[in-house]
């Protein structure tokens, strides 16, 4: 590639990319929710969390709910229910800490302009950056803890860390119905009222395992299990994938029993390294993750590896 060449699709690329920032690589409102909503649109449990845009890095969210029987029988005319009939409202709160995450892009002069001659490198960078981006923070999402040995999965607890209410062992055994229904029988009855919105979570491999279960059956719906890809259940709850779960543990809840805070600033900022050929993008944000109640969620362990 000539030198006038070059020097063209980096000033393209510089152009194209200044789109991407404002007022110093400060996104403004409405980029940063688009960036959030490409995000949210990944095929990850992170499109169906409980999305909490947080007004500053240290929020709580505040709830208020009945879970005991608040009906009493009808006093004497004239009088009122006794002191110990009256209902009073359970009040909670959850705690949202956001935690700094970063990624640093680095884009060669020489692979430039097959992406700046086809479409444009914005659009390109923010696509293939937000795919990946949203399988990284559900792995955080998921398996986030704070001692872990890998750093970034080390910034807070995920969902299978904090889940510890509600526990189904399944003894290295190989994924079975039995589970499921354990799962339903450790779930407060309260809760089990909606099941109609609850979700089975685990792994892919495990999800391909317990199709295999059901297609076993001699019916029509085990022929729909082997040769097509439509939903499966477990007690009238749909059993999902998700890709970032290990492989032996998975959980059963409320998708908007899981909160996926964002903090409103989030950067990305370009620079340029002339010595190395080139051009840099940064995308930095403030997250959180948090249970909404764990009572309503039973977390699986020990599934034995397919």
């Amino acid at each position: 590639m000539s030198g006038q060449r070059q020097r063209y699709i980096v000033q393209k690329a510089d152009i194209s990319v200044a789109n991407l920032r404002a007022e110093g690589g400060l996104m403004t409102p409405m980029q940063q929710s688009t960036f959030v909503d490409m995000l949210m649109l990944e095929p990850t449990i992170l499109n169906q969390a409980r999305r909490v845009n947080m007004p500053t890095t240290e929020y709580t969210i505040n709830s208020m709910g009945f879970k005991d029987r608040i009906l009493r029988a009808g006093p004497a005319a004239g009088t009122t229910l006794r002191a110990e009939d009256r209902a009073r409202p359970d009040f909670s709160q959850v705690k949202l800490n956001a935690v700094t995450l970063m990624a640093e892009i680095h884009i060669p002069y020489d692979v430039l302009e097959e992406n700046i001659e086809g479409q444009s490198l914005e659009g390109r960078i923010m696509r293939q950056a937000t795919s990946r981006l949203a399988v990284d923070l559900e792995e955080l999402f998921i398996t986030g803890d704070t001692t872990h040995t890998i750093e970034v999965l080390a910034q807070t607890d995920g969902i299978l860390k904090m889940a510890d209410e509600h526990i189904v062992d399944q003894n290295n055994a190989d994924i079975d119905r039995p589970m499921f229904r354990n799962a339903m029988i450790a779930m407060p009855d309260e809760y089990l009222r909606l099941r109609g919105q609850m979700r089975h979570y685990i792994s892919n491999d495990q999800e391909t395992m317990y199709r295999d279960v059901v297609a076993e059956r001699l019916t029509g719906l085990g022929d729909q299990m082997a040769v097509t890809n439509a939903p499966v259940f477990a007690f009238g709850v749909p059993v999902e994938a998700a890709s970032m779960l290990p492989y032996d543990q998975g959980f059963f809840t409320f998708p908007k029993n899981l909160i996926f805070g964002v903090y409103r600033d989030v950067l990305i900022e370009t620079d340029k390294d002339i010595r190395a050929q080139e051009l840099i993008i940064v995308v930095s944000m403030r997250v959180a993750m948090q249970i909404d109640d764990r009572e309503a969620l039973v977390k699986y362990i020990n599934i034995k590896q397919p």
